[in-house]
């Protein structure tokens, strides 16, 4: 049992204990009932008035990617492109050649304005190596010549120059590709032997229990989930997996009879996940009116209405929910609509639809989240990288992006997310971005006419991500016979309010009813 705490009740907090049976909560309330209701012989921990939340549910990750990141060169704190070469020429220089040098994180939007990445600048940095960079956000990925040559130009040709970009003089490819282009690298990547990816996911699982994370909703493809059942099989999944079917793996799925929300407490299918338009960072999102630097371009279209339409009704026939990746306000309207026309076919199945990352919202389409019963599924970390490239291709619309209060007064559902390991998977980083709009701890906040409140914050990653997996009945709050997924917090946030988020870290997560992670208490 967990004594003398502050236990976080939904609309605030008050101080008690939480008596813990087996891998479920037996009872909540005052210290001294809780004490009557366990008996003497009940193990303590005495958490000295510090604030118990249900254990944080992330609505948005790419786990195991994060998980192979650990051994991938990481180029999150690179701020120019002269800062990117330097760290890949020192991988080289460690690393065989002939073998492949896999990095992430490069952000061109912190490098002073240049011609953009180029295979040639790579090549000086590894001229006997492969390389593959992925972009922070993930939607491209940076190659040099060594790599290029494995990739035949013929499936080269079949992509647009928005997704294969080419250099104006030679008409030749710069080794940058975009969006739909970077599956030409990615295909060169072997799925990893299952021993090696339960390795990578059983380390990942630990950094998860670090931050207070005990639940994630995981985007990515089948082998994956098999890992996943793997590990679950062995004993050793000790996170609550609701995991996405990639449209690749669609029919797939249907064979094998998957429908949203069945499985157990460790894994469970989720939506199918579908692609309105790119992402910001690499300039593909798209957008209903052009962007300011660019008058003749709106971003990227992934897919047509038609085709979403189609596989939406396929999906939710076969009793599957559908998430719609929509970063452009055109993006997030054409899901809406995509949504809308199909109504009638899955809101009769009980089926929770939603929107993956909604940045930029037109202010007539949020009433539409909650009148069409859509989850607006969001990851409020990418603000604070968000707010250069946003004043530079939205100019003055920005204050439609991020719209989280506006989207929680119109009676949308949030859930809560980071998009991991595009951004940390820490989420009281994300509940600091939702709060203060602000990544310092002074300084002017970005639309502070949208920050929400800390208990809307921590709710939107605990109580909001359970409903959008449907399992609001068994987690996300402190209740009797719920799952005992706990975590507690160094400092009081909710008393101390948004400057102490910053400096608190989790110091107990509790999984299941087994201690997970302590530090220092």
């Amino acid at each position: 049992m967990l004594t003398q705490g502050r236990i976080f009740t939904g609309n605030g907090a008050r101080s008690g204990a939480v008596a813990i049976q087996g891998k479920r909560i037996l009872a909540v309330g005052k210290d001294k009932e809780i004490l009557s209701t366990c008996g003497p012989t009940a193990k303590r921990i005495n958490l000295s008035g510090r604030l118990v939340l249900p254990g944080f549910i992330d609505a948005h990750t790419h786990f195991f990617s994060l998980a192979l990141n650990l051994a991938r060169l990481d180029l999150s704190q690179c701020q120019s492109e002269k800062e990117t070469l330097l760290a890949v020429r020192k991988k080289a220089k460690k690393t065989k050649p002939g073998e492949w040098i896999w990095g992430r994180g490069w952000t061109m939007n912190l490098w002073p304005h240049t011609g953009g990445p180029s295979k040639e600048s790579l090549d000086k940095a590894a001229p006997n190596n492969p390389v593959s960079l992925i972009s922070g956000d993930g939607h491209s990925v940076w190659i040099n010549s060594c790599a290029l040559r494995l990739i035949p130009s013929k499936e080269i040709k079949k992509f647009s120059t928005s997704e294969v970009v080419y250099n104006s003089e030679t008409h030749k490819p710069t080794g940058l590709f975009k969006e739909r282009a970077a599956s030409l690298v990615f295909r060169l990547v072997q799925e990893p032997p299952l021993e090696l990816a339960k390795e990578a996911l059983a380390r990942a699982q630990k950094i998860a229990y670090k931050f207070g994370v005990t639940g994630i909703h995981n985007f990515e493809r089948n082998y994956v989930r098999e890992t996943f059942e793997a590990l679950r099989e062995e004993g050793h999944l000790n996170l609550r997996v609701f995991h996405a079917i990639a449209e690749d793996d669609l029919d797939e799925a249907l064979e094998a009879g998957r429908k949203t929300y069945w499985g157990d407490e460790s894994l469970r299918t989720g939506p199918l996940k579908l692609f309105a338009d790119g992402s910001l960072g690499s300039r593909t999102a798209h957008m209903l009116w052009p962007y300011l630097n660019r008058p003749d371009y709106r971003g990227m279209e992934m897919a047509s209405r038609k085709k979403l339409e189609t596989l939406v009704k396929k999906a939710a026939r076969a009793g599957i929910s559908t998430a719609i990746h929509a970063i452009g306000d055109a993006a997030v309207r054409k899901a809406l609509d995509v949504f809308e026309a199909t109504r009638n076919i899955w809101a009769k199945k009980g089926l929770r639809q939603r929107i993956e990352h909604a940045q930029m919202i037109h202010p007539q389409d949020l009433p539409r989240f909650s009148r069409l019963n859509i989850i607006a599924s969001v990851q409020p970390v990418h603000l604070f990288g968000d707010i250069g490239p946003t004043q530079e291709c939205w100019g003055d619309r920005t204050d439609e992006a991020y719209p989280l209060k506006s989207l929680i007064s119109s009676g949308a559902c949030l859930a809560m997310g980071s998009d991991a390991p595009v951004k940390s998977l820490h989420p009281l980083k994300g509940i600091h971005a939702a709060v203060t709009r602000r990544d310092k701890r002074k300084g002017r906040a970005w639309h502070p006419e949208e920050k929400i409140s800390l208990v809307r914050a921590i709710s939107a990653y605990t109580q909001g991500a359970a409903f959008a997996c449907g399992e609001e009945k068994t987690k996300g709050r402190h209740r009797p016979g719920y799952l005992a997924d706990l975590v507690v917090l160094s400092q009081d946030i909710l008393k101390k309010g948004a400057r102490a988020i910053v400096d608190s870290e989790v110091i107990l997560t509790v999984f299941g009813g087994r201690v997970v992670y302590r530090k220092g208490i």
